[in-house]
């Protein structure tokens, strides 16, 4: 078992809620109509409904068990294959990504501050895996979550002066986001000693992860304290998310793809594009919902098929050839 159906579907609802979250409305302007308190009630719903940063989060989750998941069912490990297919994914359509933003506008003060502040930190977990791959992940993810909780509450003043982010620590994001990786690899570890979930529990698990997410993101921009920053809040959501991933996991193991699993090949390509939709739409005057979302879902398809898919196609036929070098066959027999 090397690929698990729902995951890619999973994928794409969190790159939507990314590109959503990062495209603001007035919305209580926009609802003016239904009357001030109405509209000030569902306004304030609608701008807290789509947490970007808990999105990533369980990107990180999902990453680290897709990585680690072929290598518990006996895919053999070859050092080079596996960093030729993991950075021939990701870093090609960065590049692109770089050239397009770049025509649009000056380079911001940090990469760290754009979307790629999470693609910096997977790059990382790509990097130290070969590293950490045998070690002990459920205990480790516990362990740098209370290092990560730590280091939260001795630099409070950090937090607050980033407004609560999830990246007040810079190029350090990475570490604050490693327990939740690590997750990922731990559900990995043990998938195969789990039982099956029922539709009713699954769909109680969406229902409280979206709403846990959504009382996150209210509690980060009203509560005034660095206890609701991203860094606390998300490290401790971490843990149902990981029993939630693995719920998923588990509900699609004997199941056939959902539909949303095919726009969830481009959610990588979605992911990057949204922000430059949000400049394009800037650029031109355009400032609505619907031609934000438009152009960016324009740009997704033109992205996945022109840059990303090529991408996945080079990583698959490099780790191919690295494979047959690495494990060269004569008269029908490996040597």
């Amino acid at each position: 078992m090397r690929h698990i159906p729902g995951l890619d579907a999973i994928r794409f609802v969190c790159a939507a809620i990314v590109a959503l979250g990062h495209y603001y409305v007035d919305w209580a302007a926009q609802l003016a109509f239904l009357g001030a308190m109405p509209a000030r009630l569902i306004g304030g719903l609608l701008g807290v409904i789509f947490n970007g940063p808990a999105a990533v989060i369980v990107f990180f989750v999902l990453s680290g068990l897709v990585i680690h998941l072929p290598y518990i069912n006996g895919k053999r490990f070859d050092l080079l294959e596996y960093y030729s297919r993991r950075y021939l994914r990701i870093l090609p359509p960065v590049a692109a990504f770089f050239a397009i933003y770049l025509t649009m506008s000056d380079a911001p003060s940090s990469w760290n501050n754009t979307v790629l502040w999470s693609i910096i930190c997977e790059a990382i977990y790509y990097l130290i895996y070969p590293a950490i791959r045998r070690i002990d992940f459920t205990q480790c993810s516990v362990i740098f979550g209370g290092i990560t909780l730590m280091i939260a509450v001795s630099n409070s003043s950090t937090l607050l002066a980033a407004h609560n982010g999830y990246v007040a620590f810079g190029y350090g994001t990475w570490l604050i986001g490693l327990p939740c990786w690590l997750a990922g690899c731990a559900i990995a570890t043990h998938l195969s000693e789990v039982q099956k979930v029922s539709e009713r529990e699954i769909w109680l698990w969406r229902v409280g992860i979206l709403a846990g997410s959504i009382i996150l993101r209210a509690a980060k921009f009203h509560a005034p304290t660095y206890l609701a920053s991203d860094v606390v809040t998300l490290t401790l959501f971490c843990i149902p998310v990981a029993l939630w991933i693995e719920r998923e996991a588990r509900y699609f193991l004997n199941r056939e793809a959902p539909w949303l699993d095919k726009l969830g090949v481009a959610s990588y390509s979605l992911y990057l594009v949204h922000p430059l939709a949000a400049m394009a739409v800037g650029l031109a005057g355009a400032h609505f919902l619907l031609a934000y979302i438009a152009i960016a879902a324009l740009g997704t398809v033109l992205f996945y098929f022109v840059v990303e898919r090529t991408s996945h196609r080079a990583a698959r036929h490099v780790g191919r050839r690295l494979t047959k070098h690495a494990n060269p066959v004569t008269n029908g027999v490996s040597v």
